[in-house]
């Protein structure tokens, strides 16, 4: 038997009669579904039982085989298993039960539903109640009567609707989806899939709360403004189509309300084509701009004359407040992805999302940063591709044809791959200068120290050497280059903390002890903590200044023997990041590098479990062996 089914009989068994409207809105389908799942059921247990309707009261139950029916209910029962036996599943079921009723619901009533005890639907009453705390909303008690939930209509919906994403809601969505697409058909309106299905669990919860007369409301100035938008008269053309399906009435408001969602249900479009009609707000570009600008203070990467990105920012930015001014949740289901293959552009996002906070009075979420940071992956991989050639020093023990032929062997081989090629002996090494070199290839030991990787070849490519050559070109960062973002007197284990704010003082101070940096460090920090999260689950944290106030690029490691809660994460291993003044070209590659290790909870329960630099170096570098 299917849930809903064994749902309608389970609360025609508690009450003497029930309205269809009752069980429309415990089940969050149409009256019309109701009456189909009353045959279904009348077919099922045939000359067993049967439900009919009684005017003016509602379905009733009449049980004409009771030995016959108890073998039915039970086996169906035991096999759907409809009842949640889970604190999260009980609360899911207690939300559903206050929202979609406008009066009181007893704890006796939710309790015996259940089969828990009242002390138990107490506790999954208060997790329930900071669920929908996160909308505005409440759970009014009052004695004798019961509980039920008071708030803004609007913000009912949109928690309706979050809980409702992954619930169907049979028939009436294809029949909403029909009324949709043929508005957006007309006309020429197009938002993306996911938004699509977002939108059409918005205008089902919006049915069902029309039906049970409760209706947004709105003030005619907003009104006003959003009718000035092009979204407004596709709105009309849907609502007119809904309330003929559905025989309900629309007012002017709940198009309105319609209007928004639609005007919230774009995203940065990543093939850089423009929406028809769709206009950057001067508002827009000048969010875009100062979230460039936070970019740049924090990372020393500069997109300050990256116009594709600000636009693509500022296109965004549009729809994007509607959803941030009106509490709005987007799914992104390529979060994780975003997350693994763009670190370094969803921690560009995360930071810069403090300027939409600012703005907008509301932090954006992990799955709208997700969207944002692709336009910043786009223009990193931009940043790459003009960046691609390699400039690089040759050094060869004494003469001028030995250098030259060794120059003429790399320019043949490797040409695609090459900006400038410069040659010297090394007794002129001392000499030249190195700020524009990103490697040096040579033939004899260098003792100098370097700040670009060093590579020993010979004096002749052959084909082995060839490869090798074209590996160094073609890495994002050399093994080295990764071992001098950490050191042993920065490593720190066993820490015993109990709070982020302890563990932040304490690696701050051990910092100050090997590290020429301000005295305002821990407090740019502590800044930085406030604006957005800095933990991304796996028992793993990378706070860090709020920009850049180092000379040098280089990470504190803390690893504590119990961990701390972070925020919404409990963290276990820190790294204490701080980023180089000067812009630090190798940065993209070590978050790369970074990413695999600290999204790999293997790779994080060995480095807790060994503590050690080494096994960290190994784990970064690919290659660690138990």
């Amino acid at each position: 038997m299917d849930d809903k089914l064994l749902r309608i009989i389970q609360e025609l068994r508690r009450s003497p009669s029930v309205p269809a409207s009752d069980l429309s809105r415990m089940l969050g389908v149409s009256t019309r579904t109701i009456r189909t799942y009353i045959s279904q059921l009348n077919q099922l247990f045939h000359d067993t039982a049967r439900i009919d309707m009684k005017r003016g009261e509602g379905y009733e139950l009449s049980i004409l085989d009771n030995d016959a029916f108890n073998v039915i209910f039970k086996a169906d029962a035991d096999s759907t298993h409809v009842l949640p036996d889970t604190s999260k599943g009980r609360i899911r079921f207690i939300l559903n039960e206050l929202l979609y009723r406008n009066g009181w619901v007893t704890l006796d009533r939710l309790a015996d539903t259940l089969y828990v005890s009242r002390v138990t639907i107490s506790n999954d009453l208060k997790a329930a109640e900071d669920y929908i705390g996160r909308f505005g909303l409440q759970i009014e008690r009052k004695p004798r009567h019961g509980v039920r939930v008071i708030g803004p209509e609007f913000m009912h919906r949109l928690c309706l609707a979050s809980l409702a994403m992954d619930v169907p809601f049979g028939d009436d969505l294809v029949e909403i989806a029909e009324c949709v697409d043929q508005a957006l058909v007309q006309s020429e309106f197009h938002i993306n899939a996911v938004a699509y299905q977002n939108l059409l669990v918005h205008i089902a919860v919006a049915i069902e709360r029309i039906r049970n007369n409760c209706y947004v409301p709105m003030e005619q100035l907003q009104i006003k403004d959003i009718k000035t938008r092009r979204e407004y008269a596709i709105a009309e053309t849907i609502a007119r189509k809904v309330a003929a399906q559905f025989d309900i009435g629309m007012p002017v408001e709940e198009v309105a309300y319609i209007a928004i969602h639609l005007a919230g249900k774009q995203t940065v479009d990543t093939d850089g084509k423009d929406d028809e009609g769709f206009e950057i707000l001067g508002e827009a570009w000048g969010v875009a701009a100062r979230m460039i600008e936070r970019v740049w203070e924090s990372f020393r990467f500069d997109f300050r004359e990256d116009f594709e990105l600000c636009l693509n920012l500022a296109r965004h930015i549009v729809p994007l407040s509607v959803r941030l001014k009106c509490h709005m949740n987007l799914d992104n289901p390529l979060l994780s992805d975003i997350k693994r293959r763009f670190p370094l552009a969803y921690t560009m996002a995360l930071d810069s999302s403090s300027v939409l906070a600012d703005k907008y009075r509301q932090k954006p979420s992990e799955e709208e940063i997700g969207y944002i940071a692709l336009a910043f992956a786009l223009a990193l991989e931009r940043q790459k591709n003009g960046q691609s050639k390699k400039n690089i020093l040759i050094v060869c023990a004494s003469g001028a044809g030995s250098a030259h032929l060794l120059e003429y062997q790399y320019r043949s081989a490797f040409g695609g791959m090459l900006g400038t090629i410069r040659t010297c002996d090394a007794g002129s090494l001392n000499a030249e200068s190195l700020h524009s070199i990103d490697y040096v290839f040579t033939t004899v030991p260098i003792r100098q120290k370097l700040d670009m990787p060093v590579f020993h070849v010979s004096s002749f490519l052959d084909e082995n050497e060839i490869g090798n050559v074209q590996h160094i070109l073609n890495s994002d960062i050399q093994d080295d280059v990764i071992d001098s973002f950490f050191s042993d007197d920065l490593f720190f284990t066993h820490m015993h903390c109990e709070s982020k704010e302890e563990v932040i003082s304490e690696l701050c101070q051990r910092v100050a002890d090997v590290k020429p940096i301000p005295d305002a460090f821990e407090s740019s920090v502590l800044r930085r903590e406030s604006l957005a999260e800095t933990s991304f689950g796996n028992r793993v944290a990378i706070p860090h200044p709020f920009e850049a106030v180092t000379d040098e690029t280089f990470v504190c490691i803390g690893i504590l023997d119990k961990p701390v809660s972070w925020n919404t994460h409990d963290v276990q291993v820190v790294f204490l990041l701080s980023i180089s003044k000067k812009r630090d070209k190798n940065l993209q590659g070590f978050y790369q590098r970074a990413a695999k290790l600290l999204t790999s909870e293997h790779d994080i329960d060995m480095l807790i479990s060994h503590q050690s630099l080494s096994t960290l170096m190994g784990l970064l570098h690919g290659h660690y062996d138990l």
